[in-house]
């Protein structure tokens, strides 16, 4: 009696037809952009239409399939050339899985005629059966629901051999090129299907009503058989990976397994589209595995670590996904029953070269951005690796696979160092190629605090000076410089615009207490404001002294004179006394201080000795005021007289004085 769990893996396919003769049929010329599925029309006029399944690489190059419900083998050429065969073919035979053999030839099962067909590459066709293999009696068919020995999977075996499973029969096969063939029991009730040669030189099948996988050696010698899975989860199609482990497909259980050589399992199932009822799988050329999902209407990747990839574009939904291989361009090519049609996945690959690095710096951080990949590699972009070299060696600082924004900011980094970045994007195969590397961006942040603020007054001004704080990553570029004289700060200067830590503030009123502070400027804005200066009061130079004016006495004069009408901003507080018998300047009293008198001794009487008086400031010597005319005192000593000013830490003035005519 038929399982009707096998019935249903089975897809329900149970017409029987008969095409007579042979057919070609050219589908338009086929793209290759990378993950791209394209589909191709077998034959759309042919009665009863192709439906595809098995489906395997020739050794002639070509692709060749089963055309199960329709009783057909198909081959299409790279060229997109489709022949179709029948001849020689028993009627109601039901093509099923087909495999390459060592001899040359393609061989597949029947799985209602129940015998091994194989065809040519020329393709002709000769069936093979043995005692007691009797055509299965499908539930369509008058009689008795019977489906005999009931062949399913095939493959090449280590030995020079074809081996293959009898599903309702519970066993496995062998035959040899001639024809030859050998059964070998397993398990009753298991229901072998699918089968693969694996890394180990066993044979290894699926058990799909015992939810096992086994494992025969190449003299039929059951030797293993693992608990796969879950009652119903139906292990059907495996295959062996170039990892060196067995993958199988969980039809109902909507998971792929992986058991290695030595019986663990593994089981995946995230990334897999619920119900996605995954029916073939075979090795892929870039290390992965591919399946079909015929319940998701999609073709699946799974790489060694078990993520899962997905890839859909079928025009038909459900398309009914079948068998699936990589074909001699290294894609992959699988079949679709109820869609009639064969379809190309493009193998994808990583994406594409990042291109357009560019970067904004901060505060020990740069803001990256960039351009995607012109291409994804035919798998959408999930992520991005971003590399980083401060003048030594490459490092990564970002591996994110999860975040396809094309901007990202990378922190951590020290101010005024140089660094240069590079971006990789990620798929789920893999990473593409970095970019070039960007320019070279320094980290900043604002200038640190200004220090030693500093001043010398001058006339209406002060002369700042300071020291310059860490730049930070940028260069100074300028300074602001900030005055306060009566509790609230004004700004003196904007922005500097140089480096340079002195500058001269000019506009301000003499006599005025003034305070500065000065903050430094780069790229990144302001920094910390200085601290406080010292007061600073501005000064000018004192007008000089007037009405001089000198009596004459014995061997002295007394002078008297009028103070200047302006001080330049401080209060005066002494002379300078210089005397001259006609000849050079000689200073009599350097500083009268607060002394009201003095006596000033040297001078001959009879000489006329024209005395005058200046005033020093703090950065020089003023000019004299006019001289008076020559005065002869009447004794060898001169007693100056003048008004006493009050003594402060200020400049003092310097009065020459010309003394009135002698007595």
């Amino acid at each position: 009696m038929i399982s009707r769990r096998r019935n249903s893996i089975l897809g329900g396919l149970t017409a029987s037809v008969v095409w007579v003769g042979l057919g070609v049929y050219a589908p338009p010329a086929m793209a290759d952009p990378p993950g791209t599925i394209q589909e191709f029309s077998i034959n759309d006029s042919a009665v009863p239409p192709p439906d595809p399944d098995g489906i395997a690489l020739g050794p002639d190059g070509n692709i060749w399939f089963t055309e199960k419900n329709a009783n057909r083998i198909g081959k299409m050429t790279p060229a997109g050339v489709v022949t179709e065969y029948t001849a020689n073919l028993s009627p109601g035979a039901e093509p099923f899985i087909i495999a390459a053999g060592p001899d040359g030839n393609l061989w597949f099962t029947e799985t209602k005629g129940n015998r091994i067909g194989k065809i040519t590459t020329s393709g002709t066709i000769t069936e093979y059966t043995a005692a007691g293999w009797t055509p299965g009696n499908g539930p369509d068919d008058p009689g008795p629901d019977d489906p005999g020995v009931e062949l399913w999977g095939i493959t090449a075996g280590p030995d020079g051999n074809m081996w293959f499973t009898e599903a309702s029969g519970d066993k496995v096969g062998r035959i040899t090129p001639a024809g030859v063939i050998t059964e070998f029991p397993v398990t009753a009730g298991a229901d072998p299907l699918g089968i693969t040669l694996g890394s180990d030189n066993h044979l290894w099948f699926t058990e799909a009503s015992l939810d096992q996988i086994g494992r025969m050696s190449q003299t039929g010698v059951l030797t293993n058989e693992y608990s796969a899975g879950m009652a119903t989860d139906d292990p059907v199609a495996i295959a062996t990976g170039q990892d060196g482990n067995m993958w199988f497909v969980y039809l109902h259980g909507h998971k792929i397994g992986r058991i290695t050589p030595t019986g663990t399992i593994n089981e995946f199932s995230n990334g897999l589209t619920p119900l996605a009822g995954p029916r073939r799988i075979t090795a892929g050329p870039d290390g992965s595995m591919y399946f079909t999902e015929s319940g998701a209407n999609k073709i699946g990747r799974i790489n060694p670590e078990g993520k899962i990839l997905e890839f859909s574009g079928l025009t038909d939904n459900p398309a009914g996904l079948r068998g699936i291989i990589t074909g001699p361009d290294g894609n992959l090519w699988f079949s679709e029953a109820s869609a009639h049609k064969i379809g190309q996945l493009t193998t994808p690959t990583a994406p594409g070269q990042t291109t357009g690095v560019n970067g904004t710096p901060g505060n020990a951080q740069v803001s990256l951005s960039w351009t995607a990949p012109t291409s994804n590699g035919g798998a959408l972009i999930t992520g991005y690796k971003i590399e980083v070299n401060d003048g030594t060696s490459w490092t990564t600082a970002v591996d994110d696979p999860g975040n396809a924004t094309t901007t990202r900011t990378i922190t951590g980094l020290t101010n005024g160092t140089q660094y240069k970045f590079r971006v990789s994007a990620i798929n789920g195969i893999g990473t593409g190629s970095a970019s070039p590397a960007s320019a070279d961006i320094t980290p900043y942040t604002v200038p640190g605090k200004t220090t030693n603020v500093t001043g010398e007054p001058g006339d209406s001004q002060v002369t700042l000076s300071w020291t310059a704080p860490p730049a930070n990553g940028s260069p100074i570029t300028g300074y602001t410089i900030e005055v306060k004289a009566d509790g609230t700060w004004t700004t003196a200067v904007a922005n500097t615009g140089s480096p340079a830590t002195s500058r001269v503030v000019t506009g301000l009123s003499n006599g005025t207490q003034y305070r500065f502070r000065v903050t430094a400027i780069n790229l990144a804005g302001p920094g910390t404001v200085s601290d406080d200066s010292a007061l600073i009061t501005p000064l000018a130079v004192p007008d000089a002294p007037t009405n001089v004016t000198g009596v004459a006495g014995d061997a002295q004069v007394q002078l008297s004179w009028t103070a200047p009408a302006f001080n330049g901003g401080n209060p005066i507080s002494g002379y300078r006394i210089d005397v001259s018998s006609g000849g050079a300047w000689t200073t009599a009293i350097a500083n009268t201080g607060g002394t009201a008198t003095s006596t000033f001794a040297g001078t001959q009487n009879t000489t006329a000795n024209p005395i005058g008086a200046d005033w020093f400031t703090h950065d020089g010597v003023n000019p004299w005021n006019a001289p008076g005319a020559g005065t002869t005192p009447w004794s060898t000593t001169v007693t100056l007289e003048y008004t006493t000013a009050p003594e402060v830490a200020q400049p003092f003035p310097k009065i020459r004085l010309a003394p009135a005519d002698p007595l």
